[in-house]
């Protein structure tokens, strides 16, 4: 059987979640791996197309992340098969969407017009960080 997470630690997560969402929202930041790094993250623009998805704009969810559509079904069947403790379905299913996810960022980086995935390290914090250590040595 799957090992059932207690309630105290969904409760956890819950807050470490929010207090992310709050820390983005306090900085301005959209992306903590886009703001640190420069680089997005193959669910970069997942946010902003289910909330486009949510006013009826399709296409401009389509245009933010293409695999929004398969968020509720993917969660869905991760949950029942959690719950019916199909261990073998339920890796099999996170190894399909990590993989479908994968591609779709390729996809994007090559064919995209670079406005909600790219990789450009001058616009992360390292970045600057190590401009502002080697400027100290000038």
């Amino acid at each position: 059987m799957l090992k059932k997470i207690p309630f105290k630690n969904i409760l956890i997560i819950g807050f470490i979640l929010i207090g992310y969402i709050v820390l983005l929202k306090l900085t301005g930041m959209t992306c903590l791996i886009k703001s640190t790094f420069g680089v997005s993250c193959p669910g970069c623009g997942m946010t902003r197309a289910c909330f486009s998805a949510l006013t009826f704009n399709f296409k401009q969810a389509f245009y933010y992340h293409p695999l929004w559509i398969i968020m509720i079904p993917s969660i869905v069947l991760l949950f029942y098969l959690w719950i019916k403790d199909k261990k073998r379905l339920f890796k099999l299913t996170i190894g399909i969407i990590i993989i479908l996810f994968i591609i779709v960022y390729i996809i994007r980086l090559i064919f995209g017009d670079q406005q909600v995935v790219y990789i450009d390290f001058t616009k992360g914090y390292i970045y600057d960080l190590f401009q502002n250590i080697k400027n100290l040595f000038k």
